[in-house]
C-alpha cells in the first residue's frame, strides 16, 4: 500500500507540473502575442517618427530656400545684437559666414550700435523701423533698412528682430541721372531764351556796325574799330547758335556732319562753360572725321561727356579731345 501512495502521489505531481506546463505555454504564447503587437506599433510608431522629420526636414528645406531666394539681405537678429540666420543674399554681401556677427558691426562697422540705432528703437518700443543709409566702409552703398519685431507668443515680449537691408544704389544713381537730365533739359530751356534774346541785341548791333564802317571807310583807324565791333559781333552770333542748337527739341536727323568742326566749335563752347582751371585741347587726326547722324544729338552727347569729365577734374587738368 505504501508504494501506491508513492505512485499516487507521483501521478498527482506530475498532473500538477502537466498543469503548470501548459499554463506557462498559455502565458508565453500570451505574452509573445502581446510583443508582437508591442513590436508592430513600435514599428508603426517609429515609421511615423521617420515620416514626421522627413517632413520637417523638407518643410526646413523649403524654408530655407524660400529664405535664399529672397534677393534682399535678410537676417534674424537676436536682442543682443548678433545675427542668429541669414540667407544667401546677406552671405555673399559680407564674402562669407555672418552668423554669430553683431550686426552693427557688419552694416556701420562700429564696435557698439551706434547713436539713435534703430534696431534698439524697435526692442525698446517694438515697432518697425526703417530708414536709409549711405556707409563708406561698403564701398559707399546706399541701403534702405527695414527692421520688423519678433514677439514671443508666450510672454509677448520682443525676443528677437528681423533686418532686411536693399541695395539701393544703383537706383539712387539713375535717380541723380534722371535729375542731372532734368538740369539739363531746363539748363538748355534758359540758354535758348537767353540765346533768343541776346540774339535780338546783337542784330541791331551787327547791322549798325556794318552801316557805321561804311561810313568811316575814309577814316583807317576808325573803319578798324568798327570791323572789331563786327568780328565781336560775328563771335557772339555763334556763340548764339551754339546755344540754340543745344537747347533745340527736334526729330533726329540723319545728316553727315565733320566730327572735327563739331569738336572745334564744341570746345569754343567749352572755353565759356567750364572751370578755367581746366585747359581744353584738340588732336583731331583722323583721316576721315565725316559721319552720318544727327547733329544735335552728337554734339549733346559729347558736351555731357566733356561736362562730366569736368565734374571730374574739381583740382583742375586737362581735356582733350582726339
Amino acid at each position: 500500500r505504501s508504494s501506491d501512495l508513492i505512485l499516487v502521489n507521483k501521478v498527482k505531481i506530475f498532473l500538477e507540473l502537466d498543469s503548470h506546463k501548459n499554463q506557462l505555454r498559455k502565458l508565453a504564447k500570451e505574452r509573445s502575442l502581446e510583443l508582437a503587437v508591442s513590436t508592430e506599433q513600435l514599428n508603426i510608431e517609429i515609421n511615423e517618427h521617420h515620416k514626421a522629420e522627413d517632413k520637417f526636414q523638407e518643410l526646413a528645406r523649403q524654408w530655407q530656400e524660400t529664405f535664399d531666394a529672397i534677393g534682399d539681405m535678410v537676417a534674424v537678429i537676436s536682442s543682443d545684437h548678433r545675427v542668429i540666420r541669414a540667407n544667401r543674399a546677406m552671405t555673399e554681401a559680407f564674402n562669407g559666414p555672418v552668423i554669430g556677427e553683431n550686426c552693427f558691426k557688419l552694416f556701420h562697422g562700429t564696435e557698439t550700435p551706434p547713436e539713435n540705432c534703430p534696431s534698439q528703437e524697435t526692442l525698446e518700443k517694438g515697432v518697425p523701423t526703417c530708414y536709409e543709409t549711405v556707409e563708406s566702409h561698403l564701398d559707399n552703398r546706399c541701403l534702405s533698412i527695414y527692421i520688423f519685431p519678433l514677439h514671443n507668443s508666450g510672454d509677448g515680449k520682443i525676443k528677437e528682430y528681423i533686418y532686411i537691408a536693399r541695395d539701393i544704389t544703383t537706383q539712387r544713381k539713375l535717380e541723380e541721372q534722371m535729375r542731372q537730365g532734368e538740369k539739363m533739359q531746363a539748363l538748355g530751356l534758359i540758354a535758348g531764351g537767353i540765346a533768343h534774346d541776346f540774339n535780338n541785341q546783337l542784330t541791331p548791333i551787327l547791322g549798325f556796325s556794318q552801316i557805321l564802317k561804311s561810313k568811316l571807310k575814309d577814316n583807317e583807324e576808325l573803319c578798324n574799330y568798327s570791323e572789331m565791333i563786327i568780328n565781336a559781333a560775328k563771335r557772339s552770333s555763334e556763340l548764339v547758335k551754339q546755344l540754340l542748337s543745344f537747347s533745340r527739341k527736334s526729330e533726329a536727323s540723319l545728316t553727315p556732319i565733320n566730327l572735327h568742326e563739331l569738336i572745334i566749335s564744341l570746345a569754343k563752347l567749352l572755353d565759356r562753360s567750364i572751370p578755367k582751371n581746366i585747359t581744353v585741347t584738340q588732336e583731331l587726326d583722323a583721316e576721315s572725321s565725316v559721319v552720318k547722324g544727327d547733329y544735335v544729338q552728337i554734339q549733346n552727347a559729347f558736351l555731357n561727356m566733356a561736362i562730366n569729365a569736368s565734374h571730374a577734374m574739381p583740382n583742375g587738368g586737362n581735356l582733350t579731345f582726339t
